[in-house]
């Protein structure tokens, strides 16, 4: 009876070990889960900090040379009165 007891106990020790490993590795594989999940966070938060840039960078071209087609623009319009109250004057 004691021998049974001992054997049931043995028994019962073994796949408390066994759960323990088990739930040990679990753990082990939610790090490396973890782990790979912050990688690719900063990786995105890298690229989107990136992407930020350049599109802020392609605003600010964007901008000098719409700054510049009006400076132009601005210009020829100056010129085209100029020279229309040149034509006027010329034919008083």
């Amino acid at each position: 009876m004691i021998l049974v007891g001992m054997a049931v106990f043995a028994r019962a020790v073994g796949i408390i070990v066994q759960f323990q490993s088990s739930i040990n590795s679990i753990i082990d594989s939610l790090s490396r889960l973890e782990t790979k999940i912050e990688k690719r966070f900063e990786e995105s938060s890298t690229k989107i900090s990136k992407l930020e840039n350049e599109s802020q960078e392609c605003t600010n071209s964007t901008l000098r040379t719409v700054k510049s087609l009006l400076i132009i623009l601005t210009i020829t319009v100056i010129i085209k009165i100029a020279y229309n109250i040149y034509n006027f004057l010329y034919t008083i």
